[in-house]
């Protein structure tokens, strides 16, 4: 008994649990989101190259969904908390469902590249649209300095088990359509689109279930009213003659801005990671997942089974180890714990296209997603 309570602690659960209802739908919406997205990672370039489109194409593709990202991203999230988000994330799920909608109809070049960037499909099976940043900036505002790494660390661990699962459902679900008699490759990939665009419903549900507190404005009323709360207290005390009435009257409601406010103290640590973000996210976009498969199809000819397993072991990988992010950072430090993961997982990269056998590429494509998360997870 005391050793599930030492697990139940040390992994983080009682800092989900007592953050409340609203931290657990943040969670699962992601986790769905991610599931969705692992439907699609395994399949994506593989879908392009099955429509015939030039290795060119299939790069533009990802090149200009990854901007398209960047921009819809910044722009969504500097006006978040004016239009509150739960309607952003309300609407970027029924995004979702029309995005999969369209690709699971379409098989159009340009048509599908609009799709993706105005319905957030993710090209690379990351999480780069604008929707993890109010989800992550979100749970920091729901939760303390003393539980933000644990809550933070599931956020991304559930993550990851959504897209293993969503990976080794779609290699399945293709493998399984095409030995059936009249389904071609094209249209197993199609079918996998509508189970992607089923996945964004289920979104839509998780977000009309999250409560007010979730929104910026909120919060500041609540730190207005404990202020209020406080300053009632010292002018009572004022009264009984324990000390001189303040001459400050009372703090105002807080104005609406029209963008998100960030403090100065914020902005200066923000600064100092960008440029290793910058450099990070260079190499990433180098060897995303959609096109690590496309590049396994190719040199080994794997089947889409194979391939769909080996995805989701390395999601299952990367979800065991993030779960060890939150007690590491603590006795470790930050900065210790993302240098110690960061170096194997880069080597791991840099040496991917050198072996010709498949156990030992898919051996360093384990290690590579294993720390993956966790390097992530410090960033946060």
């Amino acid at each position: 008994m005391n050793a599930l309570k030492f697990v139940y602690h040390e992994s983080g659960l009682k800092y989900v649990r007592d953050t409340g209802r609203d931290a657990w739908l943040i969670i699962l919406l992601r986790c769905f989101r991610m599931l969705a997205y692992g439907t699609i990672s395994l399949i994506l370039a593989l879908f392009f190259s099955a429509l015939e489109f030039s290795d060119f194409r299939i790069g533009l593709f990802m090149t200009l969904t990854l901007l398209g990202d960047v921009i819809l991203s910044a722009g969504l999230t500097l006006i978040a908390d004016r239009v509150g988000r739960r309607k952003v994330l309300l609407g970027g799920s029924f995004l979702m469902v029309c995005s999969g909608a369209i690709f699971a109809l379409f098989e159009n070049f340009w048509i599908l590249l609009v799709a993706a960037v105005i319905g957030v499909i993710s090209a690379t099976g990351g999480d780069f649209g604008p929707f993890r940043a109010i989800e992550e900036s979100t749970l920091s505002s729901l939760t303390t300095p003393k539980t933000r790494a644990d809550v933070l660390a599931w956020y991304v661990t559930t993550a990851s088990v959504g897209s293993a699962v969503g990976s080794e459902l779609s290699g399945r679900l293709v493998s399984s359509l095409i030995a059936r008699a009249g389904w071609t490759t094209l249209d197993a990939y199609h079918a996998v689109f509508w189970v992607y665009s089923g996945i964004g419903v289920f979104n839509i549900l998780f977000t009309l279930l999250l409560s007010r507190k979730c929104e910026l404005s909120v919060q500041e009323e609540a730190e207005t009213e404990e202020s209020g709360t406080l300053l009632s207290n010292l002018e009572d005390r004022t009264e009984e003659g324990d000390e001189l009435r303040p001459a400050n009257p009372p703090l105002s409601k807080p104005k609406k801005v029209a963008f998100a406010q960030v403090s100065k103290e914020t902005l200066s640590v923000m600064y100092k990671l960008w440029f290793l973000l910058i450099v990070d996210s260079l190499a990433d976009g180098m060897v995303g997942y959609s096109l690590t498969v496309y590049y396994l199809d190719q040199k080994f000819s794997l089947s889409k089974s194979s391939l769909g397993d080996i995805v989701s072991i390395s999601y299952f990988l990367s979800s065991f180890s993030t779960i060890f992010a939150g007690p590491l950072a603590r006795r470790l430090g930050l900065i210790n714990t993302m240098v110690f993961t960061h170096l194997p997982s880069s080597a791991a990269v840099l040496l991917f296209p050198a072996p010709s056998s498949v156990i030992i590429t898919v051996a360093l494509f384990f290690l590579r997603t294993g720390l993956n998360n966790m390097v992530s997870l410090m960033l946060l």
